[in-house]
């Protein structure tokens, strides 16, 4: 199966003291897209995209020397759905997968990564693969290319969310139960509430 992996990170980070929260520091070193984009890497996928689109120079130069392209999202300002489009559009014309991960999720674990592509790849692509922990679900998600059409029509600020919820999509998701609480704990409460994310 041939994956492309896509970090949505041309948000406005309004919450965030700092102006952009995907460039605020860890404690262990590096920011909180650098540790995520070095965590996607680690899956060796042939592609790895970053959306940029607030402060996009900062945030390519924050990533320079990454095994990764990033793509300016012109329209980023309407929402996460411009921007995934975005994402989408630059992509492989023959990936078989659109692997989508928010660059604000620096205490998700490589395992459940890892375990939400291997479920993918499994169901030889037949269907979208979304982690849940806790009842809630999740990211990332790996959304089947068959659905590259309505993703890249995208607009505003509804994701994918919106496509899977509707027939005949909903069937077509294989939820997947992790144990990590890291697929929807984001840095919009700060990073002082506990813990450091793994390396």
């Amino acid at each position: 199966m041939k994956l492309s992996v896509i970090i949505p990170a041309a948000g406005f980070s309004r919450r965030a003291p700092s102006g952009n929260k995907l460039l605020e520091r860890l404690p262990g070193g590096g920011t909180v897209l650098q540790h995520v984009a070095l965590l996607l890497a680690g899956l060796g996928e042939r592609e790895l995209i970053v959306v940029t689109g607030h402060q996009s120079a900062a945030v390519e130069e924050s990533l320079r020397g990454l095994p990764l392209r990033c793509v300016h999202a012109e329209h980023h300002a309407l929402g996460m759905g411009a921007s995934l489009a975005a994402g989408v559009r630059a992509c492989a014309a023959d990936a078989d997968g659109f692997l989508v991960c928010p660059g604000d999720l620096p205490w998700l674990q490589a395992q459940t990564v890892a375990a939400v592509r291997d479920a993918f790849v499994a169901g030889r692509g037949l269907s979208h693969v979304i982690p849940a922990s806790g009842g809630r679900r999740g990211h990332p998600v790996v959304l089947g290319a068959w659905l590259r059409a309505r993703l890249e029509a995208l607009s505003g600020d509804e994701g994918a969310r919106v496509l899977l919820a509707g027939d005949p999509e909903r069937g077509r998701v294989l939820e997947l139960c992790v144990s990590d609480e890291g697929i929807h704990r984001d840095v919009d409460g700060g990073l002082s509430r506990g813990g450091s994310p793994s390396p």
